[in-house]
């Protein structure tokens, strides 16, 4: 147990058996209806300093086991993640600070994981969720063409870009040139359910978004903003052939 964001986590999975070898392991995560994956198919069956996102109360983490022929087998189990307890400029710190740990690193994975851990707390700060759009952005920039990584980043863009309408123009405009591009990256390879779902669902997103806004529009929503005492602007109006496990050996652990 622990806290989104601020609690690192460790997952172990053993005793898979399998007469196609060798066996990869892919993480996923379901939080709140949505799935995300923390790591694609590797033949590590460990996975070390995740950050996850909160639960209601919790989250199920899955591990897929697969084997050379494509057979596949998962195992599932439950993590309770609470809310994180930083708020405001420290949670825009903390958020920077594993965004700037991972792109150190050279670590992906590590930038998705952090944006969709983040993306609960976010969501009331326009220039956060604008960081994070962009983190994505250079993620989406140096992407592999794999089935695995597209799914793995499409999910985690979507975490951050899922509320048109509460984007700026400039972090909608770089969401928008990554769906593209990860788009792109599917041509010959194909394309995962899931991240197809998610790209469809951020294009309809961000249709809500004032990038796609007519100028009239534009011009009738500023023209509802009033200029208080003090300066401020308030707005008025409405705004594996076969694969199996021997015993339950899966674990995760903060």
């Amino acid at each position: 147990r622990g806290f989104a964001l601020e609690t690192k986590f460790r997952m172990t999975t053993e005793r898979w058996v399998t007469e196609e070898p060798p066996l990869k392991y892919a993480f996923k995560t379901l939080s709140n209806g949505t799935e995300s994956t923390l790591r694609g198919p590797t033949m590590s069956s460990s996975l070390a300093d995740v950050v996850l996102p909160e639960g209601l109360p919790n989250i199920t983490v899955t591990v897929v086991a697969s084997d050379m022929l494509g057979g596949s087998a998962d195992a599932t189990t439950s993590v309770r993640v609470g809310p994180t307890q930083v708020q405001g400029e420290a949670l825009a710190n903390l958020t920077t600070g594993l965004l700037d740990e991972a792109f150190a690193l050279g670590s992906g994975e590590g930038v998705c994981q952090t944006v969709v851990a983040a993306s609960g707390s976010s969501s009331g700060d326009p220039a956060l969720t604008s960081t994070m759009i962009g983190a994505m952005g250079s993620v989406v920039g140096g992407l592999d063409p794999d089935e695995s990584l597209v799914e793995q980043t499409s999910s985690a863009l979507a975490s951050v870009a899922s509320n048109g309408s509460a984007l700026e123009v400039s972090a909608a405009s770089s969401a928008l040139d990554s769906i593209g591009s990860l788009a792109g990256a599917s041509t010959g390879i194909g394309i995962t359910a899931v991240a197809a779902a998610d790209m469809g669902n951020m294009l309809s997103s961000l249709l809500t978004s004032s990038l796609f806004e007519s100028d009239e529009s534009r011009r009738r929503r500023l023209s509802n903003a009033t200029l208080n005492a003090n300066g401020t602007m308030n707005l008025n109006g409405t705004n594996a052939s076969m694969i199996t496990r021997s015993a339950a050996a899966s674990s995760v652990g903060a």
